[in-house]
């Protein structure tokens, strides 16, 4: 404590007058702006007009569905479309069973991100929707919550609906989280 006290003396010393403290710092590039300055810019930046903007730019589809021909595009995004499905379909029934899961969460899970995606989406060479590496998180996550104590071939039913339920709330806080990064644009 002492050693610090008399570190702190001599320093105070040393710049005794404003005179002495301006020149100690005479080569330090000083801040171009202030608190004020920044406070504006930040106000012309946030306003409503630029908010909702914001939001539209969210939605994607809205910019290239008016330049959409059906007459064009649409044969070619048909087969595209029905060559997908036939390929998703029984991979969404399999990736829902290996997450221990009936296999219609599955379907749910190949199909429904697709919709969305429609909306949302900004790559028109892309596929959403499970696959095996996010199967098998839900099943060790749904595993550790299971309770040993339960008999499989008794319980079957009971043990599925906690898998069902596990697999509900984890996708629930998973797409919350998925929607706050996507909202702020992080990734």
């Amino acid at each position: 404590n002492k050693k610090t006290q008399k570190l702190l003396q001599d320093r105070v010393e040393i710049f005794k007058t404003e005179n002495d403290l301006s020149a100690a710092y005479e080569g330090v590039p000083q801040p171009s702006h202030t608190l004020s300055y920044y406070r504006q810019k930040l106000h012309e930046k946030f306003t409503w007009s630029n908010f909702t903007q914001y939001l539209l730019s969210l939605i994607p589809i809205k910019q290239w569905l008016p330049q959409y021909s059906i007459k064009d595009y649409l044969k070619d995004d048909f087969i595209a479309g029905f060559t997908v499905a036939c390929a998703v379909i029984p991979q969404g029934m399999s990736y829902g069973l290996l997450a221990n899961l009936p296999p219609f969460y599955g379907l749910y899970t190949a199909i429904i991100p697709c919709f969305i995606y429609l909306f949302f989406g900004t790559s028109k060479e892309l596929h959403v929707g499970p696959f095996a590496l996010v199967s098998l998180l839900v099943a060790e996550s749904a595993n550790k919550f299971i309770d040993p104590s339960l008999d499989i071939e008794l319980d079957s039913l009971l043990i599925e609906q906690e898998y069902i339920d596990i697999a509900l709330v984890l996708s629930f806080y998973v797409g919350c989280t998925l929607l706050i990064l996507g909202f702020l644009r992080i990734g």
